[in-house]
């Protein structure tokens, strides 16, 4: 069978996506998702072989990837605009400018972090590019951010300072920064990963962050941001701002996935509410998505919809993804 060119363009897609994701049937598996022979998806792997995009490892076949890394003092004059034009771009240049955007936007406001806060000595910068991805990584091995958040707001623990992450407009320099930069990169890249202090804090599925650190060891010090995207993606920065923007364009709504704070699926407690709604009134609008929630107690959501809302009847609180048994506890207690 011969497919047309736009067909042969996804199966190439598809056949790199599956050996990128580790599965040993990538030609089986593709011959038979796109009704082809495995002498068709062969000679397509000679064509990319011969391209620079795929090689042989073994008997398997492996996406070309090409690394680069720069090390850096850190210091007072460092500056991430700097850096981001003089090492990485040079590596981006077949990227389109939205994606070009992303980038600067998102290497520079987490370099900016690790200058600012960090408190390290030295800052390293990872970019690794294959066909599908490019990968950015930047490691310090200063106080780590989940223990800078938790001593300048003398929170109780580094759960409570990832919360806090999650919602956004969180900042330990109120002065000179806004706290943005971690929300809107962490929303805008395919694949975010804030490691340190042995904690993850990402909007993705903790096990294929994990995995797509590729084993590398987490930082026993400091902290390590781990960021990847498509180099095919049709994101656009500016629309990742206005989801979270009012009609003047600041920055009022968030979104928080709560299966990523309460990763038994069952919030329960009065107490695990408050500590959630901490700062809630900093914004008009609050989606707290219960995605991966089982169910929930009353004293959580009583003290959500009931006791906060009557504080703050200014601030907007949506659920999403509610199961069943979630919606009904929800409906009980709005209407006790």
């Amino acid at each position: 069978m011969s497919l047309s060119k736009e067909k042969r363009d996804a199966a190439k897609y598809y056949l790199l996506e599956q050996i990128m994701s580790g599965n040993a049937s990538y030609v089986q598996k593709t011959a038979d998702n796109f009704g082809i022979t495995r002498a068709a998806v062969y000679s397509y792997l000679r064509d990319m072989e011969k391209n620079g995009i795929v090689k042989k490892s073994g008997k398997q076949y492996v996406l070309n990837e090409e690394n680069h890394e720069f090390s850096y003092i850190r210091t007072d004059e460092l500056e991430e605009s700097e850096i981001y034009v003089k090492d990485i771009q040079k590596f981006l240049p077949d990227l389109d400018d939205n994606i070009l955007s992303i980038w600067e936007y998102a290497v520079s406001e987490m370099l900016n972090n690790a200058i600012d806060h960090s408190m390290a000595d030295q800052i390293l910068v990872t970019v690794s590019k294959t066909y599908l991805y490019t990968t950015i990584s930047i490691y310090d091995n200063g106080i780590g951010i989940f223990k800078k958040i938790k001593e300048y707001y003398h929170y109780d623990s580094l759960d409570t300072a990832i919360i806090e992450l999650f919602k956004g407009k969180l900042t330990t320099d109120t002065e000179h920064h806004s706290g943005e930069g971690i929300f809107f990169t962490s929303r805008v890249m395919d694949v975010f990963g804030v490691f340190s202090d042995g904690k993850l804090f990402s909007h993705n599925n903790y096990s294929d962050v994990v995995k797509s650190v590729n084993g590398d060891m987490v930082p026993s010090k400091g902290t390590l941001i781990f960021m990847r995207m498509s180099n095919f993606s049709k994101k656009v920065l500016r629309e990742i701002f206005d989801a979270y923007a009012d009609v003047d364009g600041g920055f009022t709504k968030t979104s928080i996935p709560l299966s990523h704070i309460y990763h038994n699926g069952y919030p329960i407690s009065r107490s695990q509410a408050k500590r959630l709604t901490h700062r809630f009134d900093d914004f008009e609008e609050i989606e707290l998505n219960y995605q991966g929630i089982k169910d929930v107690g009353q004293g959580f959501a009583h003290e959500i919809y009931v006791v906060f809302q009557k504080k703050h009847p200014e601030v907007k609180i949506t659920s999403t993804n509610t199961n069943e048994s979630v919606g009904k506890m929800l409906h009980h207690v709005l209407n006790a």
